[in-house]
């Protein structure tokens, strides 16, 4: 031992010598001190924390370390032979800012925390405090701290009592023995929806025999759905109670998204579509569509309640309305009012012969406004468009179709036409043919093309006999054709084929 260390020895026998005879009429209940065995330090020597080496085998002064078998608290105070005594009663003052001083033994880990003191020793004392960290994290200790075996009791790893003790390490002899042991614990392990919370949340220890309450918070908007335990779908119930755990559990909950019902009408002048749907919460509602239905009438207003930011958008005499973020059941009602005599609508109506359907069947269109987009759709597909006309021009040829209409044929069999600058009443008519030849149903008369007609009526590329060029398209001359002057066409499919 170097001279200092041999002063530093000589000063804590001292204050440990005088610190026992003081000491001597203090009484501890040795049946209550359930700490056994030493800890050694190299700077300062052996730590006892029991004058006794079981419950029934004393000697000398009565003292001892005990933990509260219900708390885990420990108190009681340990004697070293330079160091005095190292009191395991402290509460409060430990060195730390924010550190926990209380003396404590985690009966369900095993780790020691908390600080305990040499009493007899302050800063004044050579500039040591007193204080000794148990677990880990104290001031200077990187090491694991004290940790109990379970099963065992025994004690393992390492505190630190700054540089007068450096670090403090359990002797083979030191143990905690409780009687009874301590109580057996089990896992639960929760889980919450992806949309809520559960609390306590992941994994929980939970002593043998206890009870342990879940409760099941689901975000706003949304709803349990099933809870499952262990596995299994059970009554739901919140909060969720296991009962005397004596096994490990896991719990886990769904979450569905509210529904919300939006209801909508118009006043007896117009039509709103749809009339009612259901939104899953912060979902948007579907467009809803409004027209009027009787001519000279527009759009005039839209309540909805509750109210929102939406607004709807004005199309022609009728208009669109979307909720955003839908969060409640919605009405909606639209009305409808006389137009000045600046407000014109026409009415654009449909017919059709053969199997299919034309969507939408009529549309009422304001002055100088572009038409809705019709489509046209076969049953089946044997089943093929063979004419299509407005107010009796056809728009299936590009020479005969009137300027403001657009027609495409689409590869699906089906076909569209827009009717633009509305500014008088049409009609649609579209004639539907079958693989069988012939019209389903009561057919007009066959109409045919001529050669010499400019058009490419059997849309192979060819128009007619004339030379050059007509609208980019080569024209000429048309193999389908018998002769420039063939009015009867009969090698060209005509619009409807004769029955």
């Amino acid at each position: 031992m170097n001279t200092k260390k041999f002063f530093i020895a000589v000063f804590f026998s001292l204050f440990a010598f005088f610190g026992l005879l003081g000491h001597a009429n203090q009484a501890h209940a040795a049946s209550t001190d359930n700490v056994y065995g030493r800890a050694w330090s190299d700077d300062t020597g052996w730590m006892s924390f029991n004058n006794c080496t079981s419950p029934t085998s004393c000697s000398g002064t009565d003292y001892g370390v005990s933990v509260d078998l219900a708390t885990g608290n420990m108190s009681g105070e340990a004697w070293s032979s330079n160091l005095g005594w190292i009191s395991f009663n402290e509460t409060s003052g430990c060195p730390v800012s924010g550190c926990t001083t209380q003396p404590k033994l985690n009966l369900l880990t095993g780790a020691f925390t908390g600080y305990i003191r040499a009493s007899s020793f302050s800063v004044d004392n050579g500039g040591w405090d007193g204080w000794i960290s148990m677990g880990p994290g104290g001031p200077g200790n990187a090491g694991n701290g004290w940790q109990m075996d379970l099963s065992s009791g025994s004690v393992t790893g390492v505190a630190w009592g700054g540089l007068n003790v450096g670090w403090l390490v359990p002797y083979t002899d030191m143990k905690v023995v409780i009687t009874p042991p301590p109580p057996s614990s089990y896992k639960i392990t929760a889980t919450a929806c992806s949309n809520g919370n559960i609390t306590p949340p992941g994994v929980t220890t939970v002593l043998s025999g206890a009870d342990q309450p879940y409760t099941l918070t689901p975000n706003t908007g949304y709803a349990i759905g099933s809870l499952t335990v262990d596995g299994v779908i059970v009554t739901t119930t919140n909060p969720y109670t296991f009962h005397n755990v004596t096994a490990n559990h896991t719990i886990s909950y769904s979450c569905t998204p509210d529904t919300y019902t939006i209801t909508a009408s118009s006043d007896s002048n117009g039509t709103i579509s749809p009339t009612s749907a259901t939104v899953s919460y912060g979902s948007n509602s579907p467009i809803f569509t409004f027209i009027p239905i009787k001519s000279g009438y527009s759009f005039n207003s839209l309540t909805d309640n509750p109210p929102n930011s939406s607004v709807p958008t004005r199309v022609g005499t009728g208009g669109t309305y979307q909720i955003q973020n839908v969060t409640s059941d919605h009405t909606i009602h639209v009305t409808f009012s006389k137009c000045p005599s600046s407000c014109t609508s026409y009415t654009i109506s449909t017919s059709l012969t053969g199997n299919g359907s034309i969507s939408p069947g009529s549309a009422l269109v304001p002055k100088g406004q572009d038409g809705p987009l019709f489509t046209i759709t076969p049953d089946s597909s044997t089943d093929s468009i063979e004419s299509v006309s407005d107010n009796g021009s056809d728009v299936i040829s590009s020479l005969s179709r009137p300027a403001n209409d657009t027609y495409v044929a689409n590869s699906d069999g089906t076909a569209t036409i827009k009717i633009g600058n509305v500014t008088a009443d049409h009609t649609i008519s579209v004639g539907i043919t079958s693989s069988g030849g012939g019209c389903s149903g009561s057919c007009p008369p066959p109409t045919y093309y001529e050669c010499n007609d400019h058009a490419d009526n059997d849309n192979d590329g060819f128009i007619d006999f004339t030379g050059g060029k007509l609208n980019g398209f080569p024209v000429g001359p048309d193999p389908q054709c018998t002769s420039p002057t063939d009015n009867s066409e009969s090698n060209v499919k005509p619009i409807y084929t004769e029955n």
